[in-house]
């Protein structure tokens, strides 16, 4: 009787304990159950975020075209300002881009020069006569060289701080007549220009004989030189600075703005042709007026001669 009551608690236990078990995993269960609900509830920004992303994507290509514009910009002004090498062999075969270089050039020269801006036509034409000392062979000159050289001219006087780019690859669709070339070694001394307007002539002369041969427009020097903020020095110049070839029209004789010195002969000769014709109808008048003077002598003795007088 005893071993059976004593049985039957240990029974008891027995039993109990599957029965914690199953109760000690419902919770388990629970906490799993809550961990997938807490999961699927966590995926849902995820897939939020995944949807946000592509349109984030696809922000990033804008702002990376919004940034290239001024990299490109200053790519392009480096280029014709600071001279710096470019980044692609296409550039250096776009004849305009070593034209742009020397009409930097150019410019740079005029603001450093200042009250002896004249120097830019004695520097223009030694320059030439370097270059072109060896080809009196030929009957064309390749505009990219011819320019690149010239730029060279500058570097190896040591006259610029810029540094150039390589030769550019040969080329024949661009050409210069080697009299053209020929011609820019006697850019005139004198004019009846002022001496500002004579200088900016010469550089003119320069550049648009570069500017005719690649086929794009000619320009006036003094828009080149404004667009860069570059103006004719005012007040008088310092007393121990040399004036080299300037002008020596106090009061010009012929003004205007000319692209070549070609135009400024044609304007040379209209003027020319207008002051002879000038002479010419007041030789005219004078002869008139000579004429009418020996009548009026003549009337004045027979009317005398008349009167008895």
């Amino acid at each position: 009787m005893s071993t059976e009551k004593t049985a039957d608690p240990l029974s008891m236990e027995e039993a109990a304990v599957p029965q914690s078990t199953e109760q000690t995993t419902d919770p388990l269960s629970v906490e799993e159950t809550a961990a997938s609900q807490s999961t699927e509830q966590t995926a849902n920004p995820l897939s939020l975020a995944a949807i946000l992303l592509p349109t984030e994507d696809t922000v990033a290509p804008q702002s990376t075209e919004q940034t290239a514009d001024p990299l490109s910009l200053t790519a392009l002004l480096l280029s014709t300002e600071d001279t710096v090498a470019p980044q692609s062999t296409a550039q250096t075969a776009d004849p305009l881009f070593w034209l742009l270089q020397l009409e930097a050039l150019l410019c740079e020269r005029f603001r450093e020069l200042g009250h002896q801006f004249s120097q830019v036509r004695e520097e223009i034409v030694t320059h030439v006569a370097n270059v072109i000392a060896d080809s009196a062979e030929q009957e064309a000159w390749d505009a990219r060289k011819f320019t690149w050289l010239m730029l060279r001219e500058w570097q190896d006087n040591a006259l610029t701080d810029k540094v150039f780019p390589e030769e550019p690859p040969p080329q024949d669709l661009y050409r210069i007549d080697v009299s053209r070339i020929e011609s820019l070694r006697y850019l005139p001394r004198d004019s009846c220009l002022r001496p500002w307007d004579h200088a900016c002539l010469c550089a003119a002369e320069l550049c648009n004989t570069i500017r005719l041969a690649v086929d794009t427009n000619v320009v006036l020097f003094q828009d080149v030189l404004e667009a860069k903020r570059i103006r004719r020095p005012v007040g008088d110049p310092p007393r121990d600075a040399a004036v080299v070839g300037q002008s020596r029209a106090a009061d010009p004789l012929v003004d205007g703005d000319f692209l070549c010195w070609s135009d400024y002969l044609e304007r040379l000769e209209s003027e020319l042709i207008r002051a002879r014709q000038a002479i010419t109808a007041v030789k005219r008048q004078n002869l008139e007026m000579a004429s009418r003077l020996s009548e009026t002598q003549h009337e004045l003795n027979e009317t005398r001669r008349t009167l008895g007088l």
